[in-house]
């Protein structure tokens, strides 16, 4: 049966690599980045290049942001690890040019729509795999609430994405200072 697991945590928290441990001994994984390429940014770069230099030589790793279509295109009996949901987040938020939309005008609320339907698409396409997916997310609600509207609203739509996938989950593990701690499961416990 397919299992789903969320691990969420906040920045450089070793999330990445709790997941990529989780499928170190895997045969065949398919790791779904979702980070765009910034050419131009040298410490952007550097970030990507780390996760990349980590992932073992024998998994198939896809980049894109269009992470629906991606799911489906993978829909085997596999592993998938998609690294992340708040890169996702960011990429799909641009595509529908929400980040400067005026509140309460009609096309905030339209994009808000669009925006439900792409995370319930989401919801979908991992419910309906055959594949065991791991999902990486941000944890970005704990801390203060941003000085700007478009972080506000990064804010609480990243929430929203968050539990969403949640809920679908079968796992859901937080990871602090390198360390997870599963906070829900589905799983029998074992008492050994």
């Amino acid at each position: 049966m397919t299992q789903i697991t969320l691990v969420t945590g906040g920045a450089r928290s070793g999330k990445s690599h709790y997941a990529e441990g989780l499928l170190a001994d895997k045969p065949q994984v398919t790791y779904i980045a979702t980070a765009p390429t910034y050419p131009e940014d040298p410490e952007w770069v550097s970030r990507i290049e780390l996760h990349q230099n980590r992932r073992p030589d024998h998994w198939t790793t896809i980049e894109t942001s269009h992470l629906t279509e991606a799911l489906a295109d993978v829909n085997t009996d596999e592993h998938v690890l998609v690294d992340c949901l708040t890169l996702w987040l960011t990429a799909t938020i641009d595509r529908l040019e929400g980040w400067s939309l005026p509140q309460h005008s009609p096309e905030y609320f339209a994009f808000l729509r669009t925006l439900d339907e792409h995370i319930e698409q989401l919801c979908n396409a991992a419910q309906s795999s055959r594949s065991d997916i791991i999902f990486v997310t941000n944890e970005v609600g704990s801390g203060i609430i941003p000085a700007v509207s478009s972080g506000r609203l990064f804010q609480d739509l990243l929430g929203k994405v968050n539990v969403a996938i949640g809920a679908i989950s079968d796992s859901v593990v937080l990871v602090v200072a390198g360390r997870p701690l599963e906070i829900y499961s589905t799983r029998p416990k074992s008492h050994t």
